[in-house]
């Protein structure tokens, strides 16, 4: 099952009032899941940009602006790879 799937069913079923620790947790869980699986698990840049994007979504939401400011950084890393190669997924 693709990555993306999983996580979107995963958060669909959780409660939106949750605190924002919760958040922020699921956040630095995306970022991270996006920046170090291994290859095998994510062979598509497309995937970690994804992930990466949507952990950036939420850390504006929170107002966080070093995280959001780590974010784009990595997501622009990701894409300078991903248009270096030529293999699309």
């Amino acid at each position: 099952m693709n990555i993306l799937k999983l996580y979107f069913s995963f958060s669909e079923g959780s409660d939106h009032s949750e605190s924002d620790g919760t958040d922020r947790d699921q956040a630095k869980a995306l970022l991270m899941a996006g920046k170090h699986l291994p290859e095998n698990m994510l062979p598509c840049n497309n995937d970690r940009i994804a992930l990466i994007s949507e952990a950036s979504k939420m850390y504006e939401s929170l107002g966080d602006k070093k995280s959001l400011q780590n974010c784009r950084q990595m997501i622009m890393q990701f894409e300078d790879k991903l248009s270096a190669t030529t293999v699309l997924c």
